[in-house]
């Protein structure tokens, strides 16, 4: 990968190399999860935001991902929680509504 890019989704596709084996994993970009954007902000290197509606939908993904994951392992999230991601995604739709593109 370009130094100049590292941390970037510079193509249409995520790559992961298992540090193990050293196989290659893509994963278009469209099929990439909430979840998954969370993950890659801990990668080294680590996913970037370099806009204000980039580290919004970043922040969002980090909200989804902690009550989406909750719930999978058959755990309640915390109300909290739940208030927090209601909040930010409310807050994200007016952004949305306000700039007059998706």
């Amino acid at each position: 990968m370009d130094p100049a890019n590292a941390g970037f989704i510079v193509f249409s596709w995520r790559l992961q190399v298992d540090e193990r084996t050293g196989r290659e994993r893509r994963t278009p970009v469209n099929e990439l999860e909430c979840g998954d954007i969370a993950a890659m902000t801990k990668d080294d290197p680590p996913l970037q935001a370099q806009t204000s509606r980039e580290r919004t939908a970043m922040d969002l993904c980090h909200k989804i991902a902690k009550v989406r994951n909750e719930i999978a392992h058959l755990r309640p999230p915390k109300p909290e929680e739940v208030e927090r991601l209601i909040a930010a995604l409310s807050d994200h739709s007016r952004e949305v509504a306000e700039s007059g593109t998706t």
